[in-house]
């Protein structure tokens, strides 16, 4: 585990893709989202390099209810190709944006996963078995279309819930990707939540490409949670470390945006993060935070009824 506050331009400029990426939902919360043909990236670092190719979906809904077909359909990533090189893929996965999703990461339960021969958090895993592209499942639609491309090359880049989806991901089209004689996935991921045991840490470690990185901000809760010794870690940790040059205000939102990301692997993003009104980022995200805490609170009145 590294602790190092290194310069990773490329790392940013990722950081800054999931961040569109959770922007584009935000604005078009309806499904589906406004046709992948007219979406342009706002910033010259992403739509220089990545061209969009297909909607990434999942199925919102808690207590795994995606099993039963249950929960709203809605935009999770999109999946774009490098502009130079026809062979590389970049899958970009946003963060939690919704009550439903709030509670999602808040299951912190482990739920054995056969396949890899370990457990993994119910509530993370449920979304990365619901996520599709063109109505397949997305593992399946990358066998079937990127793995058979001679030479390709898949990046993951991920946010907050994504990140944790974005492990499975990672994981287990590694998986795939060896068995059919590619490459193992790189993931990018940032802010990362804890999303199995020890054994599911082992399994990333054993299958995901050695140069994989996954950044948290020291002052961020959302990587020690779940807070539960059965949980671990995913492997390729490196610790942003607070830095006096960078100004984000000391709060659970603010240690949390991609903002904050981008301006501790680059300097190159400080003014950036200082002209994106981070306190008004704040207020919108508490507001959500309090819907979230009455949704529990009425869920478990309504549970007091039955007993």
């Amino acid at each position: 585990m590294g602790t190092v506050n290194r310069i990773d331009v490329e790392a940013a400029v990722l950081a800054m893709g999931v961040a569109e990426v959770e922007q584009l939902y935000l604005s078009n919360k309806i499904y589906p989202p406004i046709q992948k043909e007219a979406f342009e990236w706002t910033s010259r670092q992403c739509s220089s390099r990545w061209k969009i190719l297909q909607w990434i979906n999942g199925n919102d809904a808690v207590l795994n209810a995606q099993k039963l077909g249950l929960g709203e359909e809605v935009m999770y990533g999109i999946l774009a190709v490098d502009k130079n090189n026809p062979s590389s893929f970049v899958l970009f996965i946003r963060g939690t944006e919704s009550i439903v999703e709030w509670a999602e990461d808040l299951e912190f339960l482990l739920v054995d996963n056969e396949e890899m021969r370990a457990s993994v958090e119910d509530g993370f895993f449920s979304v990365f078995a619901s996520l599709t592209i063109e109505g397949i499942p997305l593992r399946d639609w990358i066998r079937q279309n990127l793995l058979k491309i001679d030479g390709v090359k898949i990046t993951i880049t991920c946010h907050s819930l994504g990140s944790a989806v974005g492990c499975y991901a990672a994981a287990l089209v590694s998986k795939d990707a060896m068995e059919a004689k590619q490459s193992p996935v790189r993931l990018m991921a940032f802010a990362c939540p804890r999303p199995g045991d020890i054994k599911f840490a082992a399994f990333m470690a054993d299958h995901v490409a050695s140069n994989s990185r996954v950044y948290n901000y020291e002052r961020d809760i959302v990587p020690k949670l779940p807070p539960f010794d059965d949980f671990s870690n995913p492997p390729s940790v490196v610790i942003l470390k607070v830095d006096p040059a960078v100004d984000i205000p000391d709060n659970p939102i603010s240690n949390h945006l991609l903002a904050a990301y981008e301006a501790l692997l680059d300097p190159a993003f400080i003014p950036a993060l200082n002209s994106a009104n981070i306190m008004d980022v704040f207020e919108n995200k508490k507001l959500t935070l309090q819907s979230v805490r009455s949704f529990f609170v009425s869920a478990l009145n309504a549970l007091k009824t039955f007993f």
